[in-house]
């Protein structure tokens, strides 16, 4: 190999490097032409990914390197495929009792255990004479054995947890991968089947201002867009900036790029007045137009930046009024559930686990702040409750349950008034309606870890 190595030019050891690295050898831009990957370029992209080949016997050692990593670590930690291009095997490696790498162990004991998202779980047993050997390697002076399982049938595509076990020699070797199952191809709205294409516009909602909003574009400003787009501009898209919930507060970390949840939405982008628990709140109102309200509107209106600090806690408060409205009219009151509960409990139910860890984030990080201004993140809570499965927490969800639906309602509401200026986009004609950017990042400090 080493030879054969020596005999190629230092770009043909690039070509060989970045192919075993995945670096795409060419690519379809917005036009549809094929646009090559210079071979600058693959150097480059290696450099950044760590591999060091600034000169060719460093690319030579890189190649020779490898396979190393391959051999010693026990699977791939993660797997993605196709309902129609599944794997028909699994590799494996594990180090071995043995002094030569000419003839494969027979004491080889294996277990595969495979959960879906729905916490469905089989598990599949396997002796030696069920699996495949494939190769043998020295690293290091040790043997290393690579064998292969069948893979697993999985019925539908969505995430898949392997929990593979490995007994040999009497020793046991265990590793987890995430196997994320695809469909064939992305979802394609009716509007662009047929290579159709759809028109629109961007817009970076916060940033929008009208008489009616609160210092920040809302729902409402964005139901009005949905009329200009489809009026005026005969358009069939609008494109969304992350809504992702921020903090809203010093130190002023509001980029929708690096959120505090990438699951769930900002409450201040929420038009509170066409809340129906707002309507039929008289508390709620009053607090609204009162004088100093007033007054504090006009100025967040008139302010040249987005003051999100003061803007959420305007929002916070009315919301808990509201709030307080829907716990007192339709919340478990006597006489039997109400419309509004059933949608509500749908929701929670729906949403599952991940929305009752955010409220209860979102109720702990209040709390904490309420104790010490000075708290600014999750690390500096006490250490019971920094994570979402103690005992803590659940003491802490349970005492201070209306806290933590009142984080879930306010999600609720979003999620109402997404799907309704969705819903009014269709009713305009607009074939894609709302599209929403997505942050690749999140806060370090975020309820997501």
């Amino acid at each position: 190999m080493k030879n054969h190595l020596d005999r190629l030019s230092y770009e043909q050891i690039i070509e060989d490097l970045a192919a075993f690295y995945g670096i795409e050898s060419e690519y379809k831009d917005n036009w549809g032409r094929v646009q090559r990957t210079s071979a600058k370029t693959k150097e480059n992209i290696l450099k950044a990914i760590g591999v060091n080949v600034d000169t060719k016997a460093m690319a030579n050692d890189r190649w020779h390197a490898r396979g190393e990593g391959e051999w010693s670590r026990m699977t791939e930690p993660a797997i993605v495929a196709t309902l129609s291009s599944l794997p028909n095997k699994l590799m494996f490696q594990v180090p071995v009792n043995a002094d030569s790498a000419s003839s494969p162990t027979q004491d080889l004991e294996v277990s595969l255990e495979v959960a879906d998202e729905h916490g469905i779980v089989r598990q599949v047993a396997f002796t030696s004479k069920e699996l495949s050997f494939c190769d043998s390697r020295r690293i290091g002076g040790r043997i290393y054995e690579r064998w292969s399982l069948p893979f697993p049938p999985l019925g539908t595509h969505g995430y898949y947890t392997f929990h593979l076990c490995v007994l040999t020699a009497g020793q046991q070797r265990e590793q987890t991968i995430l196997a994320a199952i695809c469909p064939d191809k992305a979802y394609i709205p009716p509007a662009l089947e047929g290579g159709r294409r759809s028109a629109g516009i961007a817009i970076s909602l916060y940033g929008v201002r009208s008489n009616k909003n609160w210092g920040i574009g809302d729902l409402g400003d964005l139901k009005q867009i949905v009329d200009w787009v489809a009026d005026d501009l005969h358009g069939g898209v609008i494109g969304v900036n992350p809504l992702h919930a921020t903090f809203n507060r010093r130190p002023f970390n509001t980029s929708p790029y690096l959120p505090m949840s990438r699951f769930y939405r900002n409450f201040i982008y929420l038009d509170i007045p066409v809340m129906e628990d707002y309507r039929d709140s008289p508390e709620a109102k009053a607090l609204v137009h009162a004088p100093e309200t007033q007054r504090l509107l006009r100025d967040l209106r008139a302010s040249e930046t987005v003051a999100y600090e003061r803007v959420g806690a305007l929002k916070q408060e009315v919301l808990r009024e509201v709030f307080q409205f829907f716990l007192k009219n339709h919340w478990k009151r006597p006489g039997g559930k109400t419309d509004r509960q059933n949608a509500l409990e749908n929701y929670i139910e729906r949403e599952g686990i991940m929305l009752d860890n955010f409220a209860t984030f979102c109720a702990l990080d209040s709390a904490m702040r309420s104790r010490d201004p000075e708290v600014w993140t999750w690390s500096q809570w006490p250490p019971e409750y920094r994570r979402p499965d103690t005992k803590a927490v659940e003491r802490f969800r349970e005492e201070q349950w209306r806290e933590v639906l009142f984080h879930k309602y306010v999600q609720w509401q979003l999620e109402e008034q997404l799907a309704e200026v969705q819903g009014y986009a269709g009713m305009r004609g607009m074939g894609i309606g709302l599209y929403h950017d997505l942050a690749l990042a999140i806060d370090r400090f975020s309820a997501d870890f």
